[in-house]
């Protein structure tokens, strides 16, 4: 989805650009590794671009599925292969 705001920042684009530095700021940045953690976007099952926070992932899981899994749990890896 497209995240531009009324100023005209568009977040996906960011992303696209500056995802993997923020990665890679995870394992090196300890003293900011819970803002950098909120930065980052993953694909869901209801879509396969690079967009949803992990907040806004859990948010809408049903109560009774609160459990997460890896970004590498086997559905993603399944769907990856069939793309």
């Amino acid at each position: 989805g497209h995240t531009e705001d009324a100023d005209g920042y568009d977040y996906n684009a960011f992303y696209a650009e500056f995802g993997a530095v923020l990665k890679e700021g995870l394992g090196e940045d300890f003293a900011n590794r819970d803002k950098l953690a909120g930065l980052l976007r993953f694909a869901t099952s209801t879509t396969d671009t690079v967009s949803v926070s992990f907040a806004a992932y859990k948010a809408r899981m049903k109560v009774k599925t609160r459990s997460t899994t890896s970004p590498a749990t086997p559905w993603r890896r399944q769907r990856t292969a069939r793309n």
